[in-house]
């Protein structure tokens, strides 16, 4: 019997040629076929290799037995059931074995951070601080694959807007601007409330103050801020109320340095942060004096921001690892 029969499945195409010159040939057709389907590279499973090979035989043996000039159509068709049967394992475990290889080599998720003395910063080569020390912990705890990568605010916003995969930002503050652009995680931070860090020659001047409202409402303190940080939406709407606000652009130790020597009156921080950006800027204690009010919002809770690509499945490990860590943020 000469001619062959093309089975189309998908994406998957062959030519099961009926051969009447012995086993011979027919050995080579399945070598090269095993060769185009790209069988030869599936590994994962020497149970499944080991049923490949006792399909392949039998095969082989049908094809032989059915190459006599009197071989009927039934024949033929019965080894074509049979070829079907080893095609769709093979197909099987390739579909298994490229499952396990991208779980085994799916990207990292990363984690970037802006520049926060004290809670996040790039030290001896290694990201160091109080942010980044619980959100590793908590993506231990997740066990998920992490990469750091120091990064400004702004830029962060701009991966966040353009939903980058694999991406989230941590130590954020939850604003209606920022859920807009991504998805938050569960908190894992409360900051302590935050404190006025003052100028000496200002200082008796802001201590004099009864309250931190008191304080903004004083229009002949000029206030200086590091650009586009929040300070969570209490501290952020009570600053839109006052207007004049001086925004810094670079490092917040270069805010410091500007209060230290008198070109702004103030500026706010938190306490955790206030030591190591003296420390790091070099200025001394008692340069400038941090001052505390009664009626200053609660610390901000701090959150992993995710971009909108990140799988939720993801989203739902990273919330498990926070919760694994017990944090008590009253």
């Amino acid at each position: 019997m000469s001619g062959h029969t093309r089975i189309s499945r998908g994406c998957v195409s062959c030519d099961i040629i009926a051969v009447s010159k012995g086993t011979s040939r027919a050995a080579r057709m399945f070598r090269w076929h095993r060769k185009r389907e790209g069988v030869w590279q599936t590994r994962h499973s020497v149970r499944i290799a080991a049923e490949q090979g006792e399909i392949i035989r039998t095969v082989l043996r049908c094809i032989e037995n059915s190459a006599a000039p009197d071989m009927r159509r039934g024949g033929f068709l019965d080894c074509a059931g049979v070829f079907l049967a080893w095609q769709s394992r093979v197909i099987a475990g390739l579909m298994l074995g490229a499952w396990l290889f991208g779980a085994a080599h799916a990207e990292p998720l990363t984690l970037a951070y802006a520049h926060r003395p004290g809670y996040a910063d790039m030290i001896n080569g290694k990201p160091k601080g109080l942010s980044i020390e619980i959100a590793a912990r908590a993506a231990k705890a997740a066990n998920l694959d992490v990469s750091w990568a120091l990064m400004v605010q702004p830029r962060q916003m701009a991966m966040l807007q353009r939903h980058v995969p694999n991406f989230c930002a941590i130590g954020l503050f939850k604003t209606p601007e920022r859920e807009a652009l991504g998805q938050f995680s569960n908190a894992y931070y409360r900051d302590r409330p935050y404190v006025v860090v003052v100028s000496r020659a200002a200082a008796r001047k802001v201590r004099g103050k009864a309250s931190f409202a008191l304080l903004l409402r004083d229009s002949t303190l000029e206030l200086g801020l590091l650009d586009s940080l929040s300070y969570g939406t209490k501290i952020d709407d009570m600053l839109k109320a006052r207007g004049a606000v001086r925004r810094i652009e670079g490092k917040i130790e270069q805010v410091f340095k500007m209060v230290a020597s008198g070109r702004l009156d103030y500026t706010i921080a938190s306490p955790e942060e206030v030591g190591p950006i003296l420390d790091l800027a070099g200025i001394k204690r008692d340069e400038v004096e941090a001052v505390s009010y009664p009626d200053m919002p609660d610390g901000n809770l701090r959150y992993f921001l995710c971009s909108k690509a990140v799988e939720q499945a993801v989203m739902d490990r990273l919330n498990a690892g926070i919760a694994a860590l017990k944090l008590d943020l009253h």
